[in-house]
């Protein structure tokens, strides 16, 4: 499935949000928005590794 284009998804409202907001990242500081989305997903890894160490 990974690569393939579904027409539902792709013309979805979310999809032109998404889009729209990748733009403006693009136009202002690509690294800035790199390390945010970085820092959070490290954070969410963190969050999921204690949680399943904990158990």
């Amino acid at each position: 499935m990974t690569g393939q284009s579904y027409t539902i998804v792709d013309e979805s409202r979310s999809a032109k949000v998404f889009e729209q907001f990748s733009d403006k990242i693009e136009e202002q500081n690509p690294e800035a928005a790199l390390g945010w989305i970085t820092t959070q997903y490290e954070e969410l890894v963190a969050t999921c590794t204690a949680d399943s160490q904990g158990q």
